[in-house]
């Protein structure tokens, strides 16, 4: 028989026997995860140490061809040292490559003659040291000794009776080399290049004196320096040869020295990503910049014109705004590059797509016109000559109509605002002719804030709200910042009322005057459209569509704003509230459909003088003889009364 205290159900412990396994299972699944751990750490320790011996080894080899190459340097004539078709010329490849214990490494060379100050320096300009006067001596120091010599009592210019140093022109400005050599493994992941640089210098004299030097000047459509130009050198008729590339400094410019002499011996291409380039040419007559000359010591200088390269999309149209393929657009801008007969740098034809489009890119700022082969431009959205500015993506709009062996394409504009006026009427007289027609749709205008708030719908003396910081009573017909009684509020926003064209137009520009602004002082504008006259929200937006951008003078133009009715909110800032800008005259251009703004076009006219008489409500009558001769274009600019 069973003693009561040790009897077991079977049940009991078949459920102990379970938990067991489950803890067994657990220790395995931890030992495990603790040797997994230990394994992976032993072998990102040995793989850590083997890259880091492998990084060594690369290092010590790049060290020693670094080594190898200084030394075929101090073994060169001072002649010698330099890039084989650069400057100064030499003997050695700019790249190269080696093997080294199976790695291939790439070597670089650079090599720059220096002008050193303590003779002068080419053109006598700034050797980039500071005047001091030292114990009663004047001398001139590096910079980084100048406050050194101040720290020790030392003061800053010349001493008392002695004047600022003049800075002597060195003749032979090639008083030294710099040489760069930069290697880099071309197999091993190495992002930077291991660099050595040193100096060497001539035994005797400092150059060639039959050398010169030439300095490229490279600048932008404002005339300020452009800074990492590329500038290709090409020289085949001088001794040695060139052909490199170097680049342009903070500056914009880019000096040369110990050149061989050679007259228009130098061509030169300056270009930069993203920007038109500029060039010498000696392909075409007569060319406006030739080739570049290097006189014997002495320096040329030679300046480029370079910008962020525009863009033309130009789209051909029948008057009822049916695309023309294959039509031939001949696109002509108004930089000359060579004379008798004149080059133009832009003259080029191009035919439509099927869709009636041609993109014309990389294109230098420029006003540019049209013609058409087959065809006369009966209207053109801008108004030619269309003004391209740097950096611009530009859409044209070409009317196309029947080919006249004599025209006239009338263009009514506002002397004041430049914009097209719409419902000017033109009568245009001549021997046997007279004929009447209306531009086409132009722009809005407001010239006066003066009456203050005024309704919804705009007129002229109104606008529609204000922050409180605007002032348009002080100077009637202007607007402008208030001013507090010691300062101009740094800003101020009005919104005028609103514009009904009276159909949904495409607005094309916004023009503003007067586009001189003091120092420190800005206007820009934000522009909202609608096809109801009361919509829920006026939504404001930029260039680019969004409320994050605004409308300033370098971006004016109005691509994809279309409705029948728009207002415009102005921006006006001062930030140093010394001076306040000053808004005098808005003015929207728009069309509709394929209807050019401000213009009139006669066809089938006659060899023979016209005249054109131009009235318009709002301004004084024009009176205007023409002598019509092929496909002729007129601008009649209008007084406003």
């Amino acid at each position: 028989m069973r003693s009561s205290n040790n009897y077991k159900p079977h049940n009991v412990i078949q459920r102990n026997f379970h938990v067991y396994k489950g803890v067994l299972l657990l220790d395995s699944l931890i030992g495990i995860g603790v040797f997994l751990l230990f394994t992976v750490g032993i072998y990102s320790g040995i793989q850590y140490t083997f890259t880091s011996v492998y990084v060594s080894r690369v290092r010590i080899l790049e060290t020693s061809i670094l080594n190898e190459q200084m030394e075929l340097v101090r073994n060169l004539a001072f002649d010698d040292i330099g890039i084989v078709q650069g400057a100064p010329a030499g003997v050695l490849q700019r790249t190269v490559t080696t093997t080294r214990n199976g790695i291939e490494f790439v070597i670089t060379r650079t090599v720059r003659s220096i002008d050193d100050g303590f003779d002068g320096v080419i053109g006598g300009g700034n050797d980039g040291k500071s005047t001091i006067c030292h114990n009663g001596n004047t001398l001139r120091v590096g910079a980084p000794a100048q406050q050194a010599h101040i720290n020790h009592g030392d003061t800053s210019g010349p001493c008392p009776g002695d004047s600022e140093p003049t800075l002597q022109n060195d003749l032979s400005p090639a008083d030294y080399k710099m040489v760069q050599f930069d290697i880099i493994c071309a197999s091993c992941n190495q992002r930077q290049p291991l660099s050595a640089t040193t100096y060497v210098g001539p035994k005797f004299l400092e150059g060639d004196p039959t050398h010169g030097a030439l300095k490229v000047v490279v600048i932008d459509s404002e005339g300020q320096p452009v800074v990492d130009a590329d500038v290709h050198i090409v020289a085949t008729s001088t001794d040695p040869t060139y052909d490199f590339v170097d680049t342009t400094n903070n500056s914009g410019e880019l000096l040369i020295p110990d050149l061989d002499a050679g007259q228009n011996a130098y061509s030169i291409t300056v270009s930069k990503s993203g920007y038109t380039t500029d060039q010498t040419r000696n392909t075409i007559a007569n060319p406006m910049k030739p080739p570049a000359s290097v006189v014997a010591q002495d320096i040329q200088t030679v300046t480029f014109e370079i910008d962020e390269a525009a863009t033309m999309d130009i789209t051909a149209y029948t008057a009822v705004c049916t695309p023309i393929s294959g039509a031939s657009i001949r696109t002509m801008g108004t930089v000359v590059i060579g004379t008798a007969p004149n080059t133009l740098l832009v003259d080029t034809t191009n035919n439509t797509s099927g869709s009636g489009n041609i993109t014309l890119s990389s294109l230098r700022w420029d006003d540019y016109v049209f013609d058409a082969t087959g065809y006369n431009i009966v209207g053109a959205i801008p108004m030619m000559a269309v003004r391209l500015l740097p950096g611009e993506e530009k859409p044209v709009t070409l009317i196309l109509g029947s080919a006249s062996t004599h025209s006239l394409l009338m263009h009514v504009q506002d002397n004041v605002s430049l914009q097209p006026i719409s419902n000017a009427t033109v009568t245009l007289t001549g021997s046997g002719y007279s004929q009447e027609k209306e531009t086409g749709v132009g722009h809005v205008r407001q010239s006066d804030w003066s009456l203050g708030i005024g309704g919804e719908t705009f007129t002229e003396g109104y606008f529609g709200q204000s922050d409180g910081n605007i002032v348009f009573t002080n100077s009637p017909g202007n607007v402008m910042l208030r001013h507090n009684g010691i300062s101009y509020v740094s800003s101020g926003v009005l919104e005028s009322a609103t514009f009904d064209v009276g159909v949904s137009a495409n607005f094309v520009s916004l023009v503003w005057e007067p586009l001189a602004q003091p120092s420190q002082t800005d206007i820009a504008f934000q522009v909202a459209v609608s096809n109801s006259s009361t919509p829920s929200v006026w939504e404001y937006r930029g260039p680019d569509g969004t409320a994050n951008t605004y409308y300033t003078i370098q971006n004016s133009s109005l691509s994809g704003v279309s409705g029948q009715y728009i207002r415009y909110k102005v921006f006006l800032t001062s930030e140093a509230g010394n001076d306040t800008p000053t808004l005098s005259d808005v003015a929207l251009s728009y069309t509709t459909s394929c209807t050019p703004p401000g213009q009139s076009y006669f066809g089938g006219l006659s060899n023979q003088t016209y005249t054109a008489v131009v009235t318009a409500d709002g301004y004084a009558p024009v009176s205007i003889d023409i002598g019509v001769n092929g496909e002729t274009r007129y601008v009649a600019n209008m007084t406003p009364l």
